[in-house]
């Protein structure tokens, strides 16, 4: 590891992340182990033997910062004790267990929080899982604010709705910006359209089934009409680029 990355990472992993849960009490660790090795930006392997996968959160999309990411997570847990926590025993389908991770310790650390506010990874949730979502994107946008990580460099960015600018990162986790044009209401989706022209331009999807899921939390997606929106997801080609969501965590009303 570099001594410029020692530097950005040590005052990093000092701070205790305490305003975002990471030593709250109500939470019971369901696995414990020590790091042996870190595989990946999100992965890393336990003595146990068992792989661990990040949850809520999402890697660099080129493989230089993709490393760099790895070598601060590295720094982060290799060779700590840690616990796993909100899903701890799951498993996906490649048999990882898929977690919050908090490192142990006097001040236990949130692994997640930590690699989130120092620009490494962007804040990504799933539906059903999304508790400390909001709480990743606080620290994602004092990242971004402050530069820090790959704020810094551009590997990560907030994109325009830009037809050819996302045409450029199908299939990959991105975080869009824009204001919607005009919703629709199409048999069973809602369309959130961000251009005039929703057969080229950038379109956010929402299922009916998913709109139980934003009952209560103050978002109507047939309601957004001229409003700024922070969307997060992956962008398929779908007409033009698309993001489909499928829980509000994903949204973020910016006006």
């Amino acid at each position: 590891m570099t001594r410029r990355l020692q530097a950005v990472l040590l005052p990093i992993c000092l701070f205790a992340i305490a305003a975002c849960g990471a030593a709250d009490a109500a939470r019971q660790a369901a696995e414990t182990g020590r790091v042996t090795s870190v595989e990946s930006p999100v992965t890393l392997k336990l003595e146990t033997g068992l792989t661990v996968r990040l949850a809520g959160v999402a890697a660099p999309e080129e493989l230089a910062e993709r490393e760099t990411s790895r070598a601060a997570l590295e720094a982060l847990a290799e060779g700590e004790t840690v616990l796993l926590r909100e899903g701890g025993p799951a498993r996906d389908r490649y048999g990882r267990a898929v977690a919050q991770l908090y490192i142990a310790g006097e001040e236990e650390r949130w692994a997640q929080g930590e690699m989130v506010r120092g620009g490494w990874l962007l804040a990504e949730s799933v539906a059903g899982d999304s508790g400390d979502a909001r709480a990743l994107q606080a620290l994602e946008a004092e990242a971004r604010r402050a530069g820090r990580g790959h704020w810094g460099s551009g590997a990560f960015m907030v994109r325009a709705p830009d037809t050819n600018g996302l045409a450029q990162h199908l299939d990959t986790f991105q975080i869009v910006e824009g204001i919607v044009v005009e919703t629709a209401e199409v048999r069973e989706w809602t369309y959130l359209n961000f251009g005039l022209d929703y057969r080229t331009d950038f379109t956010v999807a929402i299922h009916e089934d998913s709109l139980a899921r934003f009952e209560g939390t103050g978002i109507d997606p047939a309601a957004l009409s001229g409003a700024r929106l922070r969307v997060r997801g992956w962008v398929e080609p779908r007409n033009g680029p698309m993001i489909t969501v499928d829980h509000p965590e994903q949204i973020e009303i910016l006006d």
